[in-house]
């Protein structure tokens, strides 16, 4: 073969080459890419494919490295997941002391039918699959990013159930006629920097929950890191021979998964370890507007879970970002009035995942 012939060859093998890849980096109906190498950065866009379904497992999701403790790690853990099932990607994470699986491949997870449009990914190689590691958990900074996003609450749920309780190491402590209450330390009341966003709600809210006739006769199950939030020692002392305190952390962990009745904290460990609880019925969240200012009592934003759940709400308490730890906080949090908690039953909200498990059905 002549040079010239040769040269040909190699082009037409180049140009080839080039729509191959441009057929399998549009994994959806859009896709926009930015594909961060080593020395440079290149910046490209696919023109909508025939075939999407050509493009199917493409993707390599990678969880690396985890971020912060366990709550965190199920963030991290529910986001990475539910990309790769919407994407019908594999998914690789670092392995965890708590997590007895490492993979997950949803190439042909027929059960999964949603249709996603990916717009961005930031990172990675082309070759065989589009390689993407981040620690997936703030939503806004995540490598890859879906249009129609939509990880609504139930959603969440759903992929800590389905996915993550499943190859989870603690199993669910089944407790009946009892009421789970986390209350958070450790950290937030022992560490010199303190999050300010961490603050946490005062001994009446406790008393207003625990008040209610129906939970009259319940055993109370507070699982805690430690006695550092004064909290603790005055549901003792209120409570006494109802209650058990709980500072193992596995036996904690277990009794969450296992809870019918929750209170939660402000806190990634018990809201997160409540939407993986196969039975929990009904909620008590310390708050109804988060830091984000969404309201758990407007019925758009899902933050109910699709079950019964109440919220509380405080006269002139601490605001939400102005948590310090300060002897004054400390003391409004032992002493705060009971006639200043205010509770809201909050909506079920029906969105399109509404669903529910028993497990001792």
């Amino acid at each position: 073969m002549t040079t010239t012939a040769k040269t040909m060859a190699q082009r037409q093998n180049r140009t080839t080459t080039a729509k191959t890849m441009a057929v399998c980096l549009h994994c959806s109906l859009a896709v926009l890419f930015v594909i961060a190498g080593a020395a440079a950065a290149e910046h490209c866009s696919v023109q909508v494919a025939s075939e999407p379904s050509e493009c199917s497992g493409n993707l390599l999701l990678r969880l690396k490295p985890w971020y912060g403790r366990l709550g965190n790690n199920l963030v991290s853990l529910a986001h990475v997941l539910h990309l790769g099932r919407e994407t019908r990607s594999e998914v690789i994470i670092t392995p965890h002391p708590y997590f007895k699986q490492t993979e997950w491949d949803f190439r042909e997870a027929s059960r999964i039918s949603a249709e996603a449009e990916i717009t961005f990914i930031g990172a990675g190689n082309i070759g065989r699959q589009i390689a993407i590691t981040d620690d997936f958990y703030h939503e806004d900074e995540m490598p890859l990013r879906l249009t129609n996003w939509s990880f609504t609450t139930s959603r969440q749920r759903r992929v800590l159930v389905e996915e993550v309780l499943p190859a989870f190491r603690i199993v669910p402590r089944h407790v009946r006629d009892s009421i789970v209450i986390h209350v958070r330390a450790g950290d937030v009341f022992t560490h010199t920097v303190i999050h300010p966003y961490y603050g946490q709600p005062p001994f009446a809210f406790y008393k207003s929950v625990l008040q209610l006739p129906e939970l009259a006769a319940f055993q109370i199950l507070v699982v805690v890191e430690d006695y550092s939030n004064p909290v603790v020692a005055l549901i003792e002392q209120e409570y006494k021979d109802r209650v058990q305190v709980i500072t193992d952390l596995e036996q904690g962990v277990a009794t969450i998964l296992g809870s019918r009745h929750l209170v939660l904290a402000r806190s990634t460990f018990s809201e997160n370890l409540g939407k993986m609880a196969p039975s929990v019925q009904i909620l008590y969240f310390p708050y109804c507007v988060d830091e984000d200012g969404l309201d758990k009592r407007e019925s758009k934003w899902d933050r109910t879970w699709n079950m019964k759940g109440y919220c509380y709400e405080y006269d002139d308490y601490i605001p939400l970002s102005a948590w310090t730890r300060s002897p004054q906080q400390m003391e409004m949090m032992s002493n705060f009035s009971l006639d200043s908690v205010h509770s809201f039953q909050l909506p079920v909200v029906l969105h399109d995942v509404a669903f529910w498990y028993d497990v001792w059905l």
